[in-house]
């Protein structure tokens, strides 16, 4: 042959090729996967009573009360729920606001229904003042799991002097209602938001399998044509 480097062209350029032909069915793998994911963690709500734009009713609340505090009761309200999809809490946002005396905090407990066990505590500080539109949250939460369809009961207990109330929702949701462990007859939720990341259905992760597995065999084939080359 009088040109012997056109076989080095012809080479480089069938590698060009065959490495553009085989990214196409990468980057579809990548697609499905990413998209997948997507929808599979898109439903994070694990529970909601707000209304449009984290609404609530603004002046009626539930006291959550001690026995130092301007009303000298102590009064704990529970809040029984039902959750609305499986998911590892993250984040609970709730309507709760200081109404009086010198402390303006208070803790949370989340318990399985009836009081069973409870699945974590956390402390509110620095809690806006009732009357307002703010929501209190507690962020960063980890290793408390609810299920769907499962009941649940979050407990709001004031702390040293403190007078707080717990905004009631505005979207006629009701269920069980305690105070200081008692109760459980219906009433007006306290209105609050539990977030999280939801659990894939288990199709979805079939798919998600089937992409990447995709993904690897467009690779493994890459190599393979590439190596022919």
């Amino acid at each position: 042959m009088p040109y012997p480097w056109l076989n080095n062209v012809r080479r480089v350029r069938r590698r060009l090729l065959f490495g553009v032909l085989s990214m196409k069915p990468v980057i579809a793998a990548i697609a499905i996967a990413a998209s997948l994911t997507a929808a599979s963690a898109h439903a994070d709500v694990l529970f909601s009573n707000l209304g449009p734009g984290d609404s609530f009713n603004c002046c009626n609340g539930w006291t959550v009360s001690t026995a130092a505090s301007p009303v000298h009761a102590d009064l704990a309200v529970g809040i029984g729920f039902v959750a609305a999809a499986d998911g590892d809490v993250s984040q609970i946002d709730i309507a709760l606001g200081h109404a009086g005396g010198n402390d303006a905090s208070a803790t949370l407990h989340l318990w399985t229904s009836a009081f069973g066990s409870e699945l974590g505590s956390w402390t509110l500080s620095n809690l806006p003042s009732f009357g307002g539109n703010s929501l209190a949250s507690i962020s960063g939460i980890t290793g408390v799991h609810l299920s769907s369809g499962a009941s649940y009961i979050l407990v709001a207990q004031a702390n040293a002097d403190g007078w707080q109330a717990w905004n009631q929702n505005t979207t006629g949701g009701s269920g069980p209602f305690y105070t200081n462990g008692g109760g459980g007859g219906s009433n007006t939720q306290g209105a609050f938001r539990i977030t999280g990341g939801a659990i894939p259905e288990p199709a979805a992760w079939a798919l998600m399998l089937v992409g990447f597995g995709g993904l690897g065999a467009a690779l493994r084939r890459r190599n393979a044509l590439g190596l022919a080359a």
